[in-house]
């Protein structure tokens, strides 16, 4: 899974850390508590993992940038959207954002991320 930068990998498992906590509390007492604190992990983790990643689209000339930053923005508006729900009283549920988030997990970064490597490294960032 790696995208052989190793400061994006290692935030790439921050959020593999985020859903592994949402396994660790589905279907406990504690998990309508925990969706505002995962919520909240993800907006900090989105708004630093993407201005970093795009930072360098920007600087290397990535061909895809235009399109990976508008997935970009629709993680972080699908992100607030469950926060503006949970902050509501509306149910978001750990399942939900889990469910979200491993989709997230198998086409954004291991696809959209990935196509992204050869550009990267090709530039020295490793």
């Amino acid at each position: 899974m790696s995208v052989g930068v190793a400061r994006i990998d290692d935030q790439h498992k921050k959020l593999i850390g985020i859903i592994n906590s949402l396994v660790e509390y589905h279907d406990t007492p504690r998990e309508s508590d925990v969706v505002p604190v995962i919520l909240a992990d993800l907006i900090a983790y989105a708004s630093n993992h993407f201005a970093y990643e795009e930072r360098f689209m920007k600087k290397f000339g990535y061909a895809a940038a235009q399109d990976h930053m508008k997935s970009h923005h629709r993680f972080t508006e699908d992100v607030y959207r469950f926060n503006l729900r949970s902050q509501g009283g509306r149910d978001v549920t750990v399942e939900t954002l889990f469910v979200y988030l491993v989709k997230w997990l198998n086409t954004h970064i291991l696809i959209e991320d990935m196509a992204y490597t050869d550009t990267f490294t090709a530039h020295g960032l490793h």
